[in-house]
């Protein structure tokens, strides 16, 4: 539900860059859940609004899934705290998008070998493709 609500909101052109547990909402009746807290989203139709804010923007909210993932699977920040002390650096914009991924699949893979036994594989899989993606300059 919280990746068909960030398709929602990116289909928009616009991103949201502050998906974090207290801003998805659940329903307890219907156990749906909703995305709240939009004060720091980023419209790409509105003037001034560069490509790479969006761009940047959805790279933000595509990586904080990964980050969602942990904090329901644990219950607590411990994982997202152990990604930035183990090196992998999420928020690092650049230009060079080779270097970068070498060095966030050396911090991955750092990161791996001390939580390996908290994930099931699926889990793994999906965090490793959301922290590697990287969007393209001038989408």
């Amino acid at each position: 539900q919280v990746l068909k609500g960030i398709k929602h909101v990116h289909g928009n052109r616009m991103a949201h860059r502050n998906i974090t547990p207290d801003s998805i909402l659940v329903d307890t009746e219907t156990f749906k859940a909703m995305i709240d807290q939009f004060c720091f989203c980023v419209d790409g139709e509105k003037e001034g609004t560069t490509q790479d804010e969006l761009a940047e923007g959805y790279r933000q909210d595509i990586v904080s899934v990964g980050y969602l993932l942990a904090y329901f699977y644990l219950g607590e920040e411990v994982l997202y705290e152990s990604m930035y002390s183990n090196g992998l650096d999420l928020s690092e914009d650049t230009t060079d998008n080779t270097s970068s991924t070498a060095s966030d699949k050396k911090g991955l893979e750092n990161f791996y070998r001390k939580w390996a036994g908290l994930f099931p594989r699926t889990g793994w899989i999906f965090l490793k493709r959301c922290t590697l993606w990287r969007t393209p300059r001038g989408v």
